[in-house]
């Protein structure tokens, strides 16, 4: 019985994995979607390095190791998005293992803690972006794994250990560095001797460095250069300034603190999900008061701290951004209920059934059908009635077919020639028609998506953005004799450029 108990947490494990690869969504967020493009650009190209962001120093490298080792193996070619979703998967897996654990020394209540593992693995950010190919999961892996060692171990290389895993965090994303204060914080409290923080600390920083070093030595790049761009330049695809930041009010707080609530449960249901978050808060406020723990909690309150403060008033309304602070106040949650006895079983088992069919049925179901995803669908068309070498004029900014800039490259492999980049990389209507004379010389098909060929939301708002005319535009347009119009879905359709006037 003691083995079965013992090993059991591995079939729960097993079966959530099995849940998440049944339904593996096919909504193919942007993002993803970019790093897919890149992981085939590195493979065709055996360039290992110029595709890596600084943001995300670690993902890239990851993604082409794990996808040539595959591929070795298997001697099968498949399509890199699956292969990144795999490996958010295999990740949120694992941190699940250690998510049992924290739980299990938490509250020393078997059930309780494998309930809990359900309830997190359920929730909503934490099973999308597990099954989704992005960055954040592999991040707050090393971050629940540096908790687990630092926090819940009593061993004497576990200041080593976790700077490490946090240090490695920071390499899927370098917002994770905000784990830092977190711990800081934590060492305060609990007036942890100064020579045990120096060793975490020198040991962090020393991990950081040699990850950047590394990188500006690999790809030749000025760090400096790059943050100060970052910080108070322009993007480096855009080329104009793209602001991240959301102004700081009571307004932008609450719309804060309902992505958390969108976090945990998918808010298609607002009913329903603000009087399940209500729940949550009203036991876990409860039992912090209560302070009936056989473990200090400061570590999931101080985890929570800096990301709530940073991702309040940077990037507010998305979800991915909110798991450090979802994830350690569904463990509070769980730890502070642990003390009703049989009826905390109970609570969590009616919480984990609503929270698995709310976000089943109104987040998760719905992106694994291939028809709602019409942004895919629009590029596919454009790949089955246009050949290879066909260059594709588009706006490429919100008002329009905004993920065509990375859907018609990856998936209906055409070039992309984006409007909104070339126009904020300095270029002018001008220059863009003496490229399109020159391209079309050259015997290239180069065609104008709809959005472009008159005076559109998306061609308004690129006016607005670069400061153009509507004359400049439509003279823009008067110069270019267009001449076969192929229809694509949803009123989109394209217009071939038969020369320049």
């Amino acid at each position: 019985m003691k083995y079965l108990k013992k090993y059991f947490i591995f079939v729960v494990i097993f079966f959530i994995g099995l849940i998440y690869f049944l339904y593996l969504p096919v909504s193919y967020n942007f993002d993803g979607t970019v790093y897919s493009y890149f992981l085939r650009y590195s493979i065709i190209k055996k360039d290992y390095i110029s595709k890596i962001h600084p943001h995300h120093l670690l993902y890239h490298p990851l993604a082409v190791g794990t996808y040539k080792a595959l591929v070795s193996i298997s001697k099968v070619p498949f399509l890199e998005y699956f292969h990144l979703q795999i490996l958010s998967l295999l990740f949120g897996l694992l941190t699940l293992i250690f998510i049992y654990k924290i739980i299990l020394y938490s509250t020393s209540k078997y059930f309780i803690s494998i309930a809990g593992v359900l309830l997190i693995a359920f929730s909503y950010a934490f099973w999308l972006f597990s099954v989704e190919a992005e960055i954040h999961i592999p991040g707050l892996f090393f971050i629940v794994s540096g908790i687990f060692f630092l926090f819940f171990q009593d061993k004497s290389n576990k200041y080593l250990m976790s700077a490490i895993l946090f240090s490695l965090s920071a390499g899927f994303h370098l917002t994770n560095i905000l784990i830092l204060a977190s711990v800081l914080f934590v060492f305060f409290v609990r007036k942890t001797k100064i020579k045990e923080a120096l060793i975490f600390l020198g040991v962090y920083s020393v991990s950081i460095f040699i990850q950047y070093f590394l990188y500006s030595i690999l790809s030749k790049t000025n760090l400096i250069s790059f943050f100060k761009n970052v910080l108070f330049g322009k993007d480096p695809f855009a080329g104009y300034r793209i602001s991240y930041w959301e102004p700081f009010s009571i307004k932008t707080l609450f719309l804060s603190i309902n992505s958390i609530k969108n976090a945990i449960f998918e808010g298609t249901n607002p009913f329903i999900s603000s009087i399940l978050f209500l729940t949550l808060l009203i036991f876990t406020t409860f039992g912090i008061l209560k302070r009936d723990f056989k473990f200090k909690i400061d570590c999931f309150l101080f985890w929570m701290l800096p990301y709530f403060l940073f991702f309040s008033f940077w990037e507010t309304r998305n979800i991915e951004f909110k798991l450090n602070i979802v994830t350690p106040l569904l463990i509070l949650f769980v730890i502070s209920i642990s003390n009703l006895e049989r009826r905390s079983l109970l609570i969590i088992s009616f919480i984990i059934i609503l929270t698995f069919i709310n976000n089943f049925y109104f987040g998760i179901k719905p992106k694994t059908e291939i028809q709602n995803n019409r942004n895919f669908l629009l590029a596919e068309s454009i790949r089955e009635k246009t050949n290879e070498g066909s260059i594709i004029v588009i706006a490429g900014n919100n008002s329009g077919y905004m993920y065509g800039k990375i859907y018609i490259p990856y998936f209906a492999m055409r070039n992309t020639w984006i409007l909104d980049w070339i126009l904020g990389r300095g270029f002018t209507l001008y220059d863009l028609k003496e490229q399109i004379r020159g391209t079309i010389l050259r015997g290239k098909k180069i065609f104008f998506l709809s959005e472009l060929t008159y005076m559109s939301d998306s061609v308004r708002e690129l006016i607005k953005t670069h400061k153009l005319s509507q004359k400049d535009y439509k003279d823009f347009l008067n110069h270019l004799k267009f001449g076969r119009r192929i229809e694509l879905l949803d009123g989109f359709y394209l217009l071939e450029v038969e020369k320049v006037l």
